[in-house]
């Protein structure tokens, strides 16, 4: 069966990862060329000079997101990602806390995912508002995962608004007719 394109599709990004970090005594380490390397090696094209958002990880079986970010930078993922700010980010995550730290990369690409010859996207200038809307997308996202997303900024609402039954923790007890018509038609249930 040949793929249908969503002709109203005109933003894609891919997805690359999970990456295992490196640690040591602990602590999630800046990226050697090495591990670099490795993530081509597993992509082509590598995520490396990619801009987009990104997402810090915990876990194996149940994989539990920590920190999302975006770059637009020339340096893209890799100048991005892993600075001394973000590093502190990951480590404060794993305070206390098990389980592999690993990095997904969502790059903008240029074409539809079944075209063969998209490649990741240089346009830092036009896409900064859509880079902004995606990574505010899936703070609220990790944020419905994890109460205790290292992100401060653009969450206040996430954090703080409630509707019932639809956003934030669940009601006690069984949810009056609105609720269960409200998420049919909001999430399909």
């Amino acid at each position: 069966m040949e793929y249908q394109y969503d002709e109203d599709a005109r933003h894609f990004f891919e997805v690359y990862g999970p990456f295992d970090l490196e640690m040591k005594k602990g602590k999630v380490q800046k990226p050697s060329a090495d591990w670099w390397r490795t993530v081509a090696k597993s992509y082509d094209p590598s995520p490396e000079r990619g801009i987009g958002c990104y997402m810090f990880t915990l876990g194996d079986v149940r994989i539990k997101p920590w920190y999302v970010g975006k770059t637009w930078c020339e340096g893209g993922f890799r100048d991005e990602a892993f600075t001394d700010h973000k590093l502190e980010h990951y480590n404060c995550a794993l305070k206390g806390r098990r389980g592999p730290a690993r990095i997904f990369f969502f790059p903008l690409i240029t074409r539809h995912f079944h075209d063969p010859d998209w490649q990741l996207s240089r346009d830092r200038t036009s896409t900064k508002r859509l880079i902004n809307w995606l990574e505010k997308t899936l703070i609220g996202m990790a944020l419905s995962q994890n109460a205790d997303l290292q992100n401060a900024r653009d969450t206040t609402f996430l954090r703080t608004v409630r509707v019932r039954g639809i956003l934030g923790k669940s009601p006690i007890g069984r949810p009056h007719g609105e609720i269960p018509l409200a998420r049919k038609a909001l999430l399909g249930e």
